[in-house]
């Protein structure tokens, strides 16, 4: 299987909407997962970090 480090650090780069499918998200998932302390995402779109919604 994969490796794991404390530290993941993830550059999503220039990504377009059509390469945001369910490969690509299986692929984050394991980048992910390998982390055992810490993620850093870089370059992500704030499309991936929705406001929370307040009562």
């Amino acid at each position: 299987q994969g490796g794991q480090w404390p530290v993941v650090f993830i550059d999503q780069g220039y990504i377009t909407e059509e390469l945001l499918n369910k490969e690509y998200l299986r692929w984050l998932y394991t980048a992910i997962t390998r982390a055992q302390e810490k993620v850093y995402l870089i370059n992500f779109h704030a499309s991936f970090f929705p406001e929370e919604q307040s009562d």
